[in-house]
């Protein structure tokens, strides 16, 4: 008979105990990849640096069998019956014990994931070696970081911190040292923007779009007022004329319904306080943004058909199909609109309808006797018919690709789509006789007052015919 007393745990003892799995996890989340398994003793190695006691390599070893486990249904029903597999069942003596529904079993496997946002994995080549395999993979974690590298609105400090997050949600290195605790990812400080007084902000460098993107989401949440301000670019007289990005001098007040992405730009819809008429502000123009503790106003009947009436979730695409270049209006004014279009202006009318609101025909049009087209055959036209779009959005839309489609309906349209091209050509009959003689220094303004005498010099002056 032994003489060893056995040793009473402490309750912090108990209390770490209790807590095998979700540590387990943890150091396997951060310690191992598909790589870089890790064994029961390496485990139980790095769980004594953590916490600074003692852990049986046994204990471990069942509870990384445990979390394996919930990988496989059968595998989570003999875990959870191991104790009783050859003992009576108490509500049935002489019967097998009762397994736990297959719902139940799934409903655990799902919790555990989700909870931790990946699954312990088994190694296929070291002996007993488990890993955790997360969600979100190398691949996505690529794509992620190079949206967040490539957006022009993020500045520097913006993008170190989001890079952090990612970091500690879903790490794709794992640690290999033992001690890995100096090694762990450091919870990021949410940068702050420093206040400008003065009117130019150079841009990226002073807006807070990160700060301004987190209040406008809680007001949106909370349906609450927020006042924002906002800025646009000018022309600074102070830097030699430079861009320069202009703080507005009040903020506006206004109720916030949603923020969305469209064509690479990153909006806010919203409604002046008091008003009905829906506005579209560009987030990265918000120099900033304070919660206010007043309840918005209801979502206006206009905008209603743009959010789900069971969730309330705004549907982006939807509404950046009818307002597809967010051109600001003050009627709700959808038609129908038939265009002719060449056929390299298909994948631009997809980038800005989607595929779902366009409907194609080939084009009636013969274009045999085009003068600007004589290499083009009819085939490389059609017609496509776009309905419920916002009228002063397929304008701005037919005038911004006018060298691509030809207005065909409504007529006012394609009025305003002639009349723009009779200014077009207005203009440049302006400056052709100037440019035709010469006379550079009365269409360009770099060789106006002390810069014509060098320009002269160079052979750029009013008495060349050479072009600049």
């Amino acid at each position: 008979m032994s003489n060893k007393k056995k040793i009473e745990k402490s309750e912090a003892e108990k209390h770490i105990s209790r807590l095998h799995p979700v540590l387990i996890l943890f150091i396997l989340k951060y310690c191992s990849d598909y790589e870089h398994p890790l064994n029961p003793p390496a485990v139980t190695e790095r769980l004594n640096i953590l916490t600074c006691t003692r852990h049986d390599v046994k204990t471990v070893t069942r509870c990384l069998e445990d979390l394996y486990a919930l990988n496989a249904m059968d595998g989570l029903d003999k875990v959870l019956n191991r104790k009783t597999t050859n003992e009576e069942s108490p509500e049935q003596p002489g019967q097998p014990p009762r397994k736990l529904p297959r719902k139940v079993l799934e409903n655990l496997e799902k919790s555990y994931a989700l909870t931790f946002g990946g699954y312990i994995c088994l190694s296929e080549s070291q002996k007993n070696g488990y890993y955790f395999e997360p969600y979100i993979t190398a691949a996505d974690m690529h794509t992620l970081q190079g949206t967040i590298r490539s957006n022009r609105y993020i500045s520097a400090v913006d993008k170190e911190y989001l890079h952090s997050v990612l970091d500690q949600a879903a790490p794709q290195t794992s640690i290999t040292d033992a001690d890995f605790i100096p090694h762990l990812p450091v919870s990021p400080d949410h940068p702050t923007a420093k206040d400008t007084s003065d009117g130019d902000l150079f841009y990226q460098k002073h807006t807070d779009f990160m700060g301004v993107v987190g209040t406008l989401y809680e007001a949106i949440t909370d349906k609450t007022q927020v006042a924002v301000t906002s800025g646009q670019y000018t022309i600074s007289n102070r830097h030699k004329r430079k861009v320069v990005f202009q703080k507005n001098p009040e903020p506006d007040i206004l109720n916030p319904y949603a923020l969305f992405w469209h064509m690479g730009d990153f909006y806010l819809l919203a409604t002046k306080a008091g008003e009905q008429t829906p506005m579209h502000l560009r987030v990265d123009r918000l120099v900033d943004a304070k919660h206010l503790p007043i309840p918005r106003l209801p979502v206006p009947e206009r905008l209603l058909p743009y959010f789900d009436p069971q969730t309330e979730e705004f549907l982006s695409e939807e509404y950046g199909s009818a307002y597809p270049l967010m051109t600001p209006s003050q009627e709700e004014d959808l038609i129908l609109c038939k265009l002719e279009c060449r056929a390299d202006a298909l994948s631009i009318l997809v980038d800005t309808f989607g595929v779902e609101k366009l409907q194609i025909e080939h084009s009636p049009i013969s274009h045999q006797d085009d003068l600007a087209t004589l290499h083009r055959p009819d085939s490389a036209y059609f017609t496509v018919r776009i309905d419920r779009v916002q009228y002063e959005n397929i304008r701005e839309f037919c005038l911004r690709y006018r060298h691509l489609v030809t207005a065909l309906q409504p007529t006012r349209l394609a009025t305003d789509m002639f009349l723009a091209s009779c200014d077009d050509f207005a203009r440049y009959l302006d400056i052709f006789p100037d440019m035709l003689q010469g006379n550079w220094s009365a269409v360009d303004g770099f060789l106006k007052g002390c810069n014509t005498i060098i320009a002269a010099a160079q052979g750029h002056g009013p008495f060349t015919q050479r072009e600049p």
